[in-house]
């Protein structure tokens, strides 16, 4: 399990979980991040986080 951060959804962070953050919006399954065009995004079930 991880945390990804995110901003303006572009990743900012990502790390292993290791206690609950605030704002957090807990998804199931796995998160891809890619590289797209020089900037890190977000995946989940093939639609990017924002």
């Amino acid at each position: 399990m991880g945390i990804v951060e995110l901003e303006g959804g572009v990743v900012v962070g990502y790390y292993p979980f290791t206690a609950e953050q605030a704002m957090t919006e807990w998804l199931g399954g796995t998160i891809e991040i890619r590289m797209v065009r020089g900037r890190q995004l977000a995946f989940h079930e093939g639609i990017q986080l924002i």
